[in-house]
């Protein structure tokens, strides 16, 4: 099979579709000159907004957003940690420092990932960060009602068409 690959965005399509997935440009199979498409579908009749796209990407946004305010109890016990490692009788002070460390420095890091998940745009791109982030919740049990459905329709074809990443 012969992929056409857009020459404005680079996004590969399928083969004989008439406009771009991602951008709407016209291929240009029979010798037309390249245009954009105005209307309210891709390439192949595939609609550019699809109402289970638009609701993904909204609770997507609210599991971001949550994600981050479960962060913040981890640095908070970073902080914890760290401060209180020389007043108590510990049997290893360094060690609450490296736990306070490691636990202040890996939530801070990924409240800030997640926080750019909460405003994560419609792009193959995006849609590629976005599953990424919904995996890095898997390991967490308690989340797990929450993430399986939510990477579950994350990979639907409607989902993936949505943020322009169309499965060749």
């Amino acid at each position: 099979m012969n992929y056409e690959r857009c020459t404005s965005c680079g996004f590969v399509n399928l083969p004989g579709a008439g406009n771009c997935v991602r951008c709407g440009l016209s291929l240009g199979i029979d010798g037309e000159s390249a245009e954009r498409t105005d209307g309210d579908t891709y390439a192949e009749g595939v609609p550019r907004e699809t109402d289970l796209g638009k609701k993904v990407l909204f609770w997507f946004r609210i599991y971001s957003g949550l994600m981050v305010l479960l962060c913040l109890p981890v640095i908070g016990l970073g902080v914890i940690l760290i401060s209180l490692a020389g007043t108590f009788e510990s049997q290893d002070p360094q060690g609450d420092i490296a736990a306070g460390l490691i636990f202040g420095i890996g939530g801070a890091a990924l409240a800030v990932f997640y926080g750019f998940g909460a405003f994560l745009r419609r792009s193959p791109s995006g849609w590629f960060i976005g599953k990424i982030l919904i995996l890095f919740g898997l390991p967490v049990c308690f989340l797990l009602p929450a993430t399986i459905p939510l990477l579950m329709a994350w990979s639907k074809p409607d989902s993936r068409v949505y943020f322009g990443r169309y499965s060749l």
